[in-house]
């Protein structure tokens, strides 16, 4: 699944990043990208970085959504692995010809849908396992993709 540019515009973002998970198979990649949280053209709107909350954009074409909402970099990292994903990269964009600040002004992310460990079920009189170790694999390796990243920064298989 790919959400570009659209996270920082859901009013529940933790809600839209469950249902990515929800319909991902274990393995499967979630891929977003968003406006840094950090950006200085973010932050001027910002009064408290740690308070999450709903702000008017700037200059939003008629077809985007007139407001924005947002969040801490850390709330995109808690909503990600709440809903059981793990990070596997994040990209820091800056591009000096939009901007001179030094301040990267977009965040990419991959994340993988995490593989669940079965759990051993314990007989109550014994305390034995009677069911799969506890090393056992919910998915297998060959549901997870390897990427790589070429020298233009896209993601592409091997």
């Amino acid at each position: 699944v790919v959400c570009h540019m659209a996270l920082m515009d859901i009013p529940d973002g933790g809600a839209g990043t469950r249902s990515v998970a929800r319909v991902l198979g274990e393995g499967g990649w979630f891929v977003l990208s968003i406006v840094h949280p950090c950006y200085h053209g973010h932050v001027q709107v910002v009064t408290d970085y740690l308070l999450e909350h709903r702000y008017l954009k700037a200059a939003p074409p008629d077809w985007l959504p007139a407001h924005a909402y947002h969040r801490p970099l850390a709330t995109y990292v808690e909503m990600l692995t709440r809903a059981g994903f793990r990070i596997e990269r994040l990209v820091e964009a800056h591009h000096t010809a939009a901007d001179d600040s030094g301040v990267p002004a977009l965040l990419y992310a991959r994340a993988i849908k995490a593989c669940r460990r079965r759990r051993s079920r314990f007989a109550i009189s014994t305390g034995r396992p009677s069911g799969p170790e506890p090393s056992a694999r919910a998915c297998s390796t060959s549901t997870r993709a390897t990427w790589q990243t070429s020298s233009t920064g896209r993601y592409a298989r091997p």
